[in-house]
């Protein structure tokens, strides 16, 4: 299991190639030695673990606080659904959606903007334009009618929650954002107080106290 999505998906890409093509298998086989790749190795991500193994019927059931109030815009970024897998589309992905529709929110439609890159790689080189790149998933969210975002990958982490206010032009209001899996937590009936939302630095209070 991978939870960062830039390893995850060098991981996956590896574990693909190796399994799909034996004369590279054999060509890696031959520089380990002792130790030998089977091609049987298969890389998730904690998304997948959550909605594909445990299932979305076991955490609906599971759920003791409902996340009635939170309009989510569920944004994968521009990894972990690549490269093409068996998990989920690369293009219009909806596990997230779906988990999000399990634990009680309102889901917002964020098609196409879901899984376009949120600009942390570009962060170095030309931070202009990596903050504009946040500035307009923010506000594409916004105009969609969400409150809050889910996020996947700990680099749109970075990008969507401590560069937000950076990337905000005057007089635009800032987004919350959350991990999806703090949102799982909150759902499930861990104490808030265990899951950093007092760490965001977008303050998630006012959406969070709308929780009906």
């Amino acid at each position: 299991m991978a939870p960062c999505s830039e390893c995850f998906k060098n991981l996956n890409k590896t574990a693909q190639a190796v399994r799909s093509d034996p004369h590279l298998r054999a060509e890696v086989n031959a520089v380990l030695g002792d130790v030998s790749l089977t091609g049987k190795v298969r890389v998730k991500h904690p998304l997948e673990v959550l909605v594909r193994d445990v299932g979305l019927e076991e955490i609906r059931r599971r759920v003791t606080r409902p996340l009635a109030g939170l309009k989510i815009a569920p944004y994968y970024g521009c990894l972990i659904t690549r490269p093409r897998n068996e998990f989920d589309s690369p293009e219009n992905p909806t596990a997230m959606d779906e988990l999000m529709a399990a634990l009680g929110a309102e889901v917002v439609d964020y098609f196409p903007y879901k899984t376009h890159c949120c600009g942390g790689a570009l962060l170095l080189s030309n931070k202009r334009i990596a903050l504009g790149m946040t500035r307009d998933l923010v506000l594409k969210a916004q105009q969609r009618g969400a409150n809050s975002m889910a996020l996947a990958c700990p680099m749109c982490d970075m990008m969507l929650d401590p560069y937000q206010g950076p990337a905000l032009r005057a007089g635009e209001k800032p987004l919350p954002t959350f991990y999806f899996t703090q949102l799982v937590g909150l759902a499930l009936g861990m104490n808030p107080d265990q899951l950093g939302f007092a760490d965001r630095v977008v303050s998630p209070r006012e959406v969070l106290a709308a929780l009906s």
